[in-house]
């Protein structure tokens, strides 16, 4: 129907599968009609075919080598009796070499894509970026976060608003740590920590920034993404968490992608480790897909870690602890 043709071309799935159903009297893993004229040619499906659960073990079910020339690639689960059936018809002309090769290519083809680890621009669209070409940082598109040393994680540093902690340097926003000696002998450190905050959230999509990150003991960057309105979802951990980047200071060649969940705690994490060199030699781009369902995260466009986790309106945020 209608509504088959809708959620085809508008959700571009990987496969489709084909029912136990007869269409005009044929079955439709074995109905060209259906698979290739209909779901290719005018629907316009490049994706792979598969028929439903033993199609082909009734007596009057499908027959095998008929799905592979309708243009159904995948017999599920498959059995000896389907192999025989398609090299039967093989050996005697009724499935010609061309029609199985189709089949094998697009399920090389679907196996190529879903293995792909590079990171892909494809069907989505710019919606906000910030290359920091202001004087100073845009308070149209940032808050800037005040906070009290050990407000978190038993942190040293306080976070202020201060131009020698968060300034615009050569198209760069440069979150800078100051060490502070005060008259009474003690060493306190001030920082800058950001948010998109109610200026831009998001629910799905590719996040990325272009970082180099300190080197240093005691150093901690982040480049995060943390619900909108936590209270509406429950204070952390439960409204949830995902972190693109974490370097640590002390071991600037590595990067870690987590996303934090749940009551109790829990977490899951993934690591990446440069071959050669460190995040603070040079700039790298971090970056997370999120998608229904799943979130992948790179590093200079290169998959490191995939996840699975479910949607809330998320803010970016980009802080230098101490």
């Amino acid at each position: 129907g209608a509504w088959i043709e809708i959620a085809v071309k508008e959700s571009a799935p990987h496969a489709i599968m084909t029912s136990y159903n007869l269409v005009n009297g044929i079955h439709s893993a074995n109905s060209y009609e259906l698979c290739t004229t209909v779901a290719r040619n005018e629907w316009g499906f490049d994706g792979v075919i598969m028929s439903d659960w033993n199609t082909t073990v009734p007596r009057d079910g499908s027959v095998a080598w008929k799905c592979a020339d309708a243009g159904n690639d995948i017999i599920m689960p498959g059995n000896k009796n389907d192999d025989r059936s398609i090299r039967e018809a093989y050996a005697e002309g009724k499935l010609t070499e061309e029609k199985i090769r189709e089949c094998a290519g697009r399920i090389i083809a679907l196996a190529e894509k879903l293995n792909k680890t590079e990171l892909s621009y494809e069907g989505y669209e710019l919606v906000w970026e910030d290359r920091f070409e202001d004087d100073s940082l845009n308070r149209d598109d940032w808050n800037v976060e005040l906070h009290e040393p050990g407000w978190v994680n038993n942190e040293l540093q306080k976070y202020v608003d201060e131009d020698e902690n968060i300034f615009i340097q050569d198209g760069h926003l440069v979150l800078k740590a100051v060490e502070i000696k005060n008259p009474d002998g003690r060493i306190t450190y001030t920082s800058g920590r950001v948010n998109t905050q109610n200026k831009h959230n998001f629910t799905y999509g590719i996040f990325e920034a272009r970082i180099k990150v300190p080197e240093g003991k005691g150093f901690l960057p982040a480049f995060w993404m943390m619900p909108a309105e936590e209270e509406y979802y429950g204070q952390w951990p439960k409204c949830g968490e995902i972190d693109i980047m974490e370097v640590l200071g002390h071991n600037t060649d590595t990067t870690y992608g987590t996303i934090h969940y749940g009551v109790p705690h829990r977490q899951s994490q993934g690591r990446y480790q440069l071959s050669e060199g460190s995040f603070s030699d040079e700039y790298h781009v971090f970056s997370v897909e999120w998608k229904p369902g799943i979130l992948k995260w790179y590093v200079d466009g290169n998959l490191i870690f995939t996840e699975n986790q479910q949607g809330k309106r998320l803010e970016l945020e980009i802080n230098l602890d101490i």
